[in-house]
């Protein structure tokens, strides 16, 4: 049900993350109001890692950023500027004290072609992509 172009998202972005969050999870089964596209859980089943590829509403971020203030939150897009979800992340975020970063992640339009051999392997780093930190 899902586009193909959501499920590389999330494939690409596992890849990035994976070095730094062994324990990456995609699309699990979480009692949470929102289920994540990845996520990474610690003891107490509490996210350390968040994951969203493609569109989110402007609602379950205001949501995310509040609730998991000490979650690292990442929003991956598909060749999108990052510019406009920069401002709506800096809006959500200016009444709250966070203790863990949120990042965006542009993946370039040739991702296919460039991080995924053709035996399936991906092969990503962060210089490959747009990465803003807030």
């Amino acid at each position: 049900m899902e586009s193909p172009l959501h499920v590389w998202t999330k494939a690409l972005t596992w890849a990035l993350f994976l070095p730094e969050y062994p324990d990456l999870s995609v699309e699990p089964t979480v009692a949470l109001r929102y289920k994540p596209d990845l996520v990474q859980l610690d003891a107490r089943d509490h996210p350390v890692f968040w994951g969203e590829a493609g569109r989110i509403s402007l609602r379950k971020i205001q949501w995310l950023v509040k609730r998991y203030r000490s979650t690292h939150i990442v929003l991956a897009k598909w060749h999108n500027r990052l510019t406009p979800l920069q401002k709506i992340i800096a809006e959500a975020t200016a009444q709250i004290s966070r203790t863990a970063p949120i990042d965006l992640i542009g993946l370039p339009p040739d991702s296919l072609d460039s991080f995924i051999d053709s035996k399936g392997s991906i092969r990503i780093q962060f210089k490959d992509v747009t990465r803003m930190r807030i």
